[in-house]
């Protein structure tokens, strides 16, 4: 499998540049809301997490699928003139989307502003339809850059551009300049990227004439609809605690509580993303010659990759989910632990794509439908669950929600290649894993528990004897298995 996925790296080089593009603006960003949580006031960082779902809530009403389409017509396009032509329709979209999503998000902007109870996020609603504006106008760029050969350009540009927002954030904290110098900041450094950008584009393909063509229009528009729908209620969907405990709970620091404990680790959605993406392929040539059993063993077969390096991350984040919180967001939200803990649970079915079986097979439309269906399935679960348990339910009512989603997701999965849901997964070499990493783990609280009082950063080098460990007892267990074999 590995030589798998070496072969499919070298073949498929903009796929993984776009993986990686993406994934390091994640993580790059997710550095800046650290900084933030770390160095503003709870009041003013709960009100910065006020804006940032307001936010994303617009740049996926705005961009609607845009970027995949620009990719896709691109990556078909066959001459430069072509290519050009692509482009610009990807530009008038995500113009037009960026505007169409402004006035739409200042239509709804009343029932943020009631729910919300927040002046300070009505004061700065400026800044959120200006930054949803520039985002909007972001979406493409990357996947423009893959088709150019730019990639090192757009590397570079983006790099230098959020080191230069962290590095302004911090002279603006040391100087004690207040929270609204720190959104001109961004905003400002967020237009500069968006400038840049567009101008190494726009050398890229000097000398050639710029055309709008309406029939290219038509294609990108209706090529992205689908995908954009299914995208904005998966942003939803990941908003919806948010969005209920904000109608709830009119109480900004419990907001930034749970903002801060129910987030996306950005390792973990790259990894599965990464080699489902390049397993896919083989899925789909598998399913088109009516070989479920061949689909089922090169799904299988990427699962096996994924789970050593997925598992043993879960059960440290579970574990030492305080000791990371405060590391990762400061000492003012020791209560995020222990949402965060029980958010990290929905990790343990982040093993593989579990919609890549729709994909290979066409299936798209199960996509939407399902995700339209969790979507309201996690409001209702978030409402009853947050009555009951407070903050923290909304981190249970995501665990239900997407226990449903994988039990759901996978009979839908099993009826379409003709399997049973057992067949869908490797499921003695899942459930060792697990149990690998149960043993490492409990072997490393009972050395290291008894000491914990010596010094506060001890976990550290726990972990580094969990993980040692952990390699240790699962190549053990991988040699014995292939001597029986």
């Amino acid at each position: 499998m590995y030589q798998f996925i070496l072969h499919k790296i070298r073949s498929n080089r903009s796929a993984l540049f776009l993986f990686a593009g993406s994934s390091l603006l994640t993580v790059l960003n997710f550095v800046i809301i650290s900084f933030l949580s770390h160095t503003l006031p709870v009041h003013e960082y709960g009100t910065y997490r006020h804006l940032l779902t307001f936010i994303s809530i617009g740049v996926a009403l705005g961009s609607l699928g845009f970027a995949q389409s620009c990719y896709y017509f691109l990556s078909a396009a066959s001459g430069r003139q072509e290519k050009y032509d692509q482009v610009n329709v990807s530009r008038i979209l995500v113009l037009g989307g960026a505007l169409l999503a402004c006035l739409l998000m200042y239509a709804c902007s009343g029932w943020f502003i009631e729910n919300f109870d927040n002046p300070d996020f009505n004061r700065f609603t400026w800044f959120a339809f200006a930054l949803i504006f520039f985002s909007v106008l972001q979406t493409i760029e990357l996947n423009v850059f893959v088709d150019a050969g730019l990639m090192s350009a757009y590397f570079m540009n983006t790099i230098i551009n959020v080191f230069m927002r962290l590095a302004l954030l911090y002279y603006l904290y040391m100087t004690g300049k207040g929270f609204e110098a720190y959104l001109y900041a961004l905003l400002i450094l967020a237009a500069l990227q968006t400038l840049v950008n567009q101008l190494f584009i726009q050398v890229h393909y000097k000398g050639l004439h710029f055309f709008i063509r309406k029939e290219l229009l038509r294609k990108q528009l209706y090529y992205a609809a689908p995908i954009g729908l299914g995208l904005f209620f998966g942003v939803l969907m990941n908003n919806t605690d948010r969005m209920v405990l904000s109608s709830l709970v009119k109480d900004v620091k419990d907001f930034a509580v749970m903002a801060n404990g129910n987030f996306e680790v950005p390792f973990i959605s790259g990894i599965y993303i990464a080699f489902s993406t390049m397993a896919l392929p083989a899925m789909i040539r598998a399913y088109q010659a009516g070989e479920y059993k061949e689909l089922n063993k090169v799904r299988k077969a990427y699962m096996k990759q994924i789970a050593p390096l997925l598992f043993p991350v879960v059960f440290m984040l579970i574990y030492w989910s305080k000791p990371f919180i405060l590391l990762v967001f400061g000492p003012k939200y020791p209560e995020s632990a222990a949402l965060f803990a029980v958010f990290s649970l929905t990790y343990f079915i982040r093993f593989c794509s579990h919609t890549d079986i729709f994909y290979a097979s066409g299936r798209t439309k199960y996509i939407i439908l399902i995700q339209v269906v969790e979507f309201f399935l996690n409001i209702l679960f978030c409402i009853l669950f947050i009555r009951w348990y407070g903050v923290i339910g909304a981190s249970y009512a995501i665990v239900l929600t997407n226990a449903l989603y994988f039990i759901v997701v996978s009979a839908i999965s099993a009826g379409i290649v003709k399997s049973k849901i057992s067949d869908l997964y490797p499921s003695g070499f899942l459930l060792t894993n697990l149990a690998v990493c149960a043993l490492a783990l409990f072997i490393t609280h009972f050395i290291f528990d008894r000491f914990s009082h010596l010094s506060p950063y001890l976990w550290i080098l726990a972990i580094l004897f969990y993980w040692a460990l952990y390699s240790l007892l699962f190549f053990a267990w991988r040699r014995k298995r292939n001597e029986e074999i």
